[in-house]
């Protein structure tokens, strides 16, 4: 039985975030208050949101602190609200259902949830919260931004959305080829990375010469009950991203490229102006002029870990990249990616483009930069597969927002589409 729909009473109370990950349903059939004395003769609403809907759940009083309510089913991702001045207030019961209504006989689980405790509370049936690791989650609003970031398809996980994980190639041990030093480590505000680089002689099957970015990264917070240290509060993240480095390019200045595109491509959007901080700090020029000038594949190998913000002190920050992360990167990598890409990077123009354009007064005019609008004189870069040209740097910086051409939108993830390439030589040469 639906409850019907309810202007929402102002949101003073407590609030509450949840989702499932895995089409499994809350069954809300009962309320009850903590302390009905905080109520104070007051009545206490209790409403869902569910995107821009509001479905009432039911009222409690402190002559009525304890009721049943029709059951009110609710999945995916919703928030539940109540507008008692005093946020952990109200207790739900509910029941675990399964992912279709052919489920709904009997319940996976039941349990009590406190209805706006914070993590400085314990939950007084904590045994049989519904929390992390069990069929709901609680979600912050950190971690409901989370849920858009760049390594989930339209905003839903590969697992939501029926996307299998990409498969490791045969042979892709890690590390790779000879170790370039010991691991590096940095950190920059909530976040933290351990890097190794390894390089070998031997690249792909086409002989060319190729960066492999092997990325992972891992959510912490402190650990519930009042411990010390942090714990590991989401899923590792995955990703294995192969750049083709092109004939004209070496491995040390195209690792700068590689890793300008990480940002649209894995990073978590609140965290990318972090994430690509620490990969400054990591791949210091020192580090890069460590590849030998004979090497024809590099491995870059980064475990990374992000503390929530609200969580966040010099303690926790040494726990987690002296403690926890440490112990996670000597982990062995599996099989599986959430994100598997090969990409083609941008090409060096050895010689000035000698590109011209005749206007109408018969005079010569420079072509331009399309990003920056100024002459393309030197340092330029053709972009893979159309054969556009910028600034190497404007390409750098058009790739820290997107993998596409500015003209075009070719991706650098597109095949190559070698007719099209060199377009500009070509009519040079015609000229």
């Amino acid at each position: 039985m639906e409850a019907e729909a309810m202007e929402a009473p102002p949101c003073t109370g407590g609030v509450m975030h949840m989702s499932s990950e895995d089409g499994r349903r809350l069954c809300i059939t009962g309320l009850s208050l903590v302390d009905p004395e905080k109520a104070r003769g007051q009545r206490v609403n209790v409403w869902a949101e569910v995107g821009q809907e509001k479905r009432a759940i039911g009222n409690l009083s402190s002559m009525e602190p304890e009721v049943a309510v029709p059951p009110v089913v609710l999945g995916g991702e919703f928030i539940l609200r109540h507008d008692l001045a005093v946020a952990a207030a109200v207790l739900l019961h509910v029941r675990v259902l399964g992912p279709s209504a052919s489920d709904d006989g009997e319940a996976l689980a039941e349990a009590v949830i406190v209805l706006g405790e914070n993590d400085e509370q314990e939950s007084s049936a904590d045994d049989d919260a519904v929390g992390v690791g069990m069929e709901y989650e609680l979600l912050s609003e950190e971690d409901m931004a989370e849920r858009y970031d760049s390594d989930n398809e339209g905003g839903r996980s590969r697992r939501d959305s029926g996307v299998p994980l990409f498969a490791a190639p045969p042979g892709s041990a890690v590390p790779d080829g000879e170790l370039l030093g010991p691991a590096r480590f940095a950190a920059v505000e909530n976040t933290a990375a351990f890097m190794r680089l390894a390089a070998a002689e031997a690249a792909g099957d086409d002989g060319g010469k190729e960066i492999v970015v092997l990325y992972r990264y891992t959510r912490f917070s402190r650990p519930r009950g009042g411990l010390r240290g942090v714990q590991a509060c989401r899923r590792t993240k995955l990703h294995r991203l192969r750049f083709a480095v092109p004939p004209a390019g070496d491995l040390a200045s195209s690792l700068g490229l590689a890793a300008s595109s990480l940002g649209p491509l894995i990073y978590p959007g609140l965290f990318r102006r972090q994430l690509q901080d620490l990969w400054t700090r990591l791949a210091t020029p020192a580090a890069i002029s460590a590849i030998p000038p004979r090497a024809a594949r590099l491995q870059v190998i980064v475990d990374a870990g992000i503390l929530r913000r609200e969580d966040c002190t010099p303690e926790r920050m040494a726990h987690m990249g002296g403690g926890s992360l440490a112990a996670r990167a000597l982990d062995a990598w599996p099989a599986y990616y959430h994100v598997g890409m090969d990409l083609h990077l941008p090409e060096p123009v050895p010689v000035p483009a000698s590109s011209r354009r005749v206007g109408e007064d018969e005079e010569e005019e420079a072509e331009e930069c399309c990003v920056c609008f100024e002459v393309l004189a030197s340092g330029l870069a053709t972009w893979p597969g159309c054969g556009h040209v910028f600034h190497g740097a404007c390409a750098e910086k058009t790739l820290a927002r997107s993998e596409m051409c500015p003209l075009c939108r070719h991706k650098l993830s597109d095949p190559l589409a070698h007719k099209n390439t060199n377009m500009r030589s070509q009519s040079a040469v015609g000229s």
